[in-house]
């Protein structure tokens, strides 16, 4: 069987599904699509056999065109496919042109134009990581191509989820923005003024998508162990943002039943999440933000921090009335069935490595990594606030008290809590090992 490819992909370009018809032209003794008449159109209304018949006929079009061009013998241009599939049948109902069949060479093809050669971004942890993230960038681009648009994210307002061929989720990607316009501006100032209250979503749509890698930079450099699902910032369909890759097999903290008593493996993977939470001040971490999965008798086995995109806060909340809901959802583990067991001796070693040496090393890496230096996120208060936060984890390591729990921890999310129990570990250390010999007077 042939095909009329020129006049096939003329029509292809200006004609959707609807308006399009398979015949055969006895003159060229080649089929080949043509518009139908609104005539037509207007008759299948009234005739559904007549419409399911002709998507039939287009149907077996699409499959021989894939058989004749993933041919490797066929002798077809690159860009007679490329224009083919990409200007033509993306447009095309996912029924009657299933993409996720196409063959190899036909996506090694239609992906060739999507950056053939690529350089890891400087600064980069991990060559294997950056590898990782543009395959995942390369398969959005290439769905998008194909017609396949991303859906919304119903649990994260303002992020997309994008799909692969086959319709499966391959990351979140939250749309990074310039800084606030002045209308911005002055509309947060009068919600401060009038406003009695305040949440916890103060963050810009640029800083979330700095603070989602700033997370992941922040497993990496810290051998967290891929709680935080690999996130760095990518560019899509012309629009940068962060694109966090998706985690398959795992459910919401909510739907996990925790009843039973943890044992040493489970409670230190808990425990694991609780420090470095903490670490980055997510002011949003309730049991939808966090994944768990699970293999036989209900074990806890994998975890994954999601949606970090309020972490790093430039404030911690107050004790006060104002900042009662905006507080609400923060470090909600501490009312986790699990949060009244006392810190494995595993957690507090890791408290004692957050020096401050180790702190600078991490905002060195997220300088390199972020745009412009990190400029515009690594704000001096967003700096002090981070390193308060790790000063204290590292006192907690350092006095090691037998009766301290995540529950406990929980609690202490103000800058004056922090300060406060930092100095009561600092009087508690000192009298262990005081700095100079106690009179005997």
């Amino acid at each position: 069987m042939s095909f009329d490819y020129h006049c096939d992909l003329s029509l292809l370009r200006r004609c959707g599904q609807e308006q399009l018809d398979l015949v055969f032209d006895k003159s060229k003794q080649k089929f080949k699509l043509r518009e139908i008449s609104s005539r037509e159109n207007f008759f299948e209304f009234f005739n559904a056999d007549v419409k399911n018949a002709r998507y039939a006929r287009l149907k077996k079009y699409i499959g021989l065109v894939n058989q004749i061009f993933g041919n490797p013998h066929a002798a077809f241009s690159a860009r007679q496919i490329d224009t083919f599939y990409s200007k033509g049948l993306s447009k095309w109902d996912r029924n009657l042109f299933n993409r996720a069949q196409l063959d190899q060479r036909i996506l090694g093809i239609l992906s060739r134009n999507l950056g053939a050669s690529f350089v890891a971004p400087l600064g980069s942890v991990s060559i294997h990581e950056a590898c990782l993230m543009e395959r995942a960038r390369k398969k959005a681009e290439l769905a998008l191509k194909l017609g396949i648009l991303p859906i919304l994210n119903k649990g994260c307002h303002g992020s997309l989820i994008y799909l692969d061929l086959e319709g499966r989720p391959i990351g979140v990607f939250k749309k990074e923005q310039p800084l606030p316009t002045f209308r911005n501006k002055m509309w947060e100032l009068i919600r401060t003024v009038m406003g009695l209250f305040k949440t916890q979503d103060t963050f810009t749509q640029s800083e979330k998508a700095h603070a989602e890698v700033a997370a992941s930079l922040a497993d990496r450099i810290f051998g967290i162990g891929g709680l935080v699902p690999l996130t760095r910032l990518v560019t899509i369909n012309g629009r940068r943002g962060s694109l966090m890759l998706w985690q398959s097999g795992l459910k919401e903290a909510a739907l996990f039943n925790t009843h039973h008593k943890p044992d040493t493996g489970e409670l230190f993977l808990f425990q694991l999440m609780v420090l470095y939470d903490y670490l980055l001040g997510n002011l949003d971490r309730h049991l939808e933000n966090w994944l768990v999965g699970t293999k036989s008798m209900n074990k806890l086995q994998r975890l994954a921090m999601i949606d970090n995109g309020n972490a790093f806060p430039q404030e911690h909340p107050t004790e006060g009335v104002r900042d009662y809901f905006g507080r609400q959802k923060m470090y909600q583990w501490k009312q986790h069935s699990w949060a009244k067991y006392s810190f494995d001796e595993r957690i507090y070693a890791r408290m004692r490595a957050l020096s401050p040496e180790a702190i600078d090393s991490f905002i060195d890496m997220m300088r390199k990594i972020l745009p412009e230096g990190g400029r515009e996120f690594l704000t001096e208060k967003r700096i002090q606030k981070l390193q308060e936060r790790a000063s204290l984890l590292t006192s907690l390591g350092k006095n090691q008290n037998p009766g301290f729990s995540p529950a406990r921890l929980g609690e202490t999310y103000s800058s004056r809590a922090i300060m406060h129990l930092e100095n009561v570990l600092e009087a508690i250390q000192c009298c262990i090992n005081p700095p100079f010999p106690l009179s005997s007077s």
